[in-house]
């Protein structure tokens, strides 16, 4: 799970879920279900996603590591529901197809929240206030818990998954990157690091990928309506969940956003890691591209990287 094993493998063997192959796994596994067609309703990084016409999704991990962090997550969802005000997906239906397991649940209704929509909104304090609270009930939910779901999960959130990150970018990245920004690069790692070891962190849930998309808010009510795909869920680093917010909102409406936020202390420190975490994305890709041997989105994110630390 990205919040606390750092970096997606691209050596696993994906599979490809096709609308005919999705329909006839759903038929098969939920007879009771008047389905007779469904149509493609998104692909993220681990997931095929299929929405049927009376609004029931459905979710294919596209691999044996998405399908474990599924298969983690979900004991979780239906708990978390009880501590969040902001409704989230149920695993109404869960079932296995081609070796893999998949679930199925309820659409919850509404559209991303974009910075335009953010900011074009008639109640942006609402929606500041809102992500507070959510972010607020969702880092304090128990950690006793949570550790029976992910046994295996660092006492020191990130630690381990940047010593890793940080040789992996000296090895695949800063010999392809100018001579001073490459030292400059590795002598911010080395900081973030030392302050790692030296500032341990108190571990949370975190959703892991709230980026707009995963944000749903209502138009006509100018208020969030729900909170989705919480398959990169996980234990962490509380600041991890603002780095998305950070990228996408911007530091003037995070403030806002933290304003409403209290489970736990936002100081330097923690604003430090948020704009660290911020950057990782970048790295994480030029690796993945480095390793596919794809020239040209490995320059797309030298040059991503060289914008961000210049």
């Amino acid at each position: 799970m990205q919040p606390f094993t750092g970096i997606h493998s691209s050596s696993f063997r994906r599979r490809v879920v096709k609308t005919a192959e999705c329909l006839r796994a759903v038929q098969e596994c939920f007879p009771e279900l008047p389905i007779k067609e469904v149509s493609p309703l998104g692909e993220g990084w681990g997931n095929w996603t299929f929405e049927s016409p009376d609004g029931l999704v459905f979710r294919f991990p596209k691999s044996a590591e998405s399908a474990a962090e599924l298969e983690a997550i979900k004991p979780v969802i239906t708990e978390l529901e009880d501590h969040l005000e902001l409704p989230i997906p149920l695993y109404n239906y869960q079932s296995d197809w081609g070796g893999l397991p998949f679930v199925a649940y309820q659409k919850i209704p509404g559209t991303p929240l974009g910075r335009v929509e953010l900011e074009s909104s008639s109640n942006p304090q609402g929606i500041h206030q809102q992500l507070g609270k959510f972010l607020t009930q969702l880092h304090q939910f128990p950690l006793a818990r949570l550790r029976e779901e992910f046994p295996h999960a660092p006492k020191q959130p990130w630690l381990g998954e940047c010593v890793e990150l940080n040789s992996q970018v000296k090895e695949f990245v800063l010999p392809d990157l100018p001579y001073t920004l490459s030292d400059r690069i590795a002598e911010i790692f080395e900081e973030f690091l030392a302050s790692l070891e030296a500032n341990p962190i108190d571990a949370v849930f975190v959703h892991g990928d709230l980026e707009p998309s995963h944000i749903l808010w209502d138009s006509s009510q100018q208020h969030l309506c729900g909170i989705i795909d919480f398959d990169d869920g996980g234990i962490g680093d509380p600041a991890w969940d603002m780095r998305l917010l950070l990228h996408y909102y911007e530091l003037e409406h995070l403030r806002l956003i933290l304003e409403a936020y209290e489970a736990t202390t936002v100081d330097s420190w923690f604003m430090k890691r948020v704009g660290f975490y911020s950057k990782i994305g970048y790295f994480q890709d030029a690796i993945s591209a480095k390793r596919r041997n794809n020239e040209e989105w490995f320059d797309r994110c030298l040059y991503a990287i060289s914008d961000a630390f210049r």
